[in-house]
């Protein structure tokens, strides 16, 4: 799914690559060195772009999962690009019937 959205970004939004972000979250059990190199490959993305990489404690002993590096948020600062998906939901969930109710924002 990451690289897919990858390439839609940036073949069909034609996103800078600059632009790009991408936050982890991890368990401590993984290599980080190695799980940040995943995630770089899959994205295709300097390691200079990995923003945040955010650790969890486990009570686990070793790996349960072997495949599984852990979770990636991509981050994209384009305003107008944000406003454009929020609109294409809004859209979607209208055309589906589908009642939402957004939350009312922090104050």
């Amino acid at each position: 799914m990451i690289e897919f959205m990858m390439k839609w970004f940036r073949e069909i939004r034609e996103i800078a690559e600059e632009k790009f972000r991408v936050d982890l979250h991890i368990h401590s059990l993984h290599c980080k060195k190695d799980v940040l190199s995943f995630w770089s490959k899959i994205a295709k993305i300097p390691l200079s772009q990995l923003h945040k990489t955010q650790i969890k404690p486990t009570s686990l002993r070793h790996r349960k999962n072997k495949l599984y590096n852990g979770t990636c948020a991509i981050n994209i600062s384009n305003k107008d690009l944000f406003r454009k998906i929020k609109g294409w939901r809004i859209g979607f969930l209208e055309k589906l019937n589908i009642k939402y109710e957004y939350p009312a924002p922090v104050a």
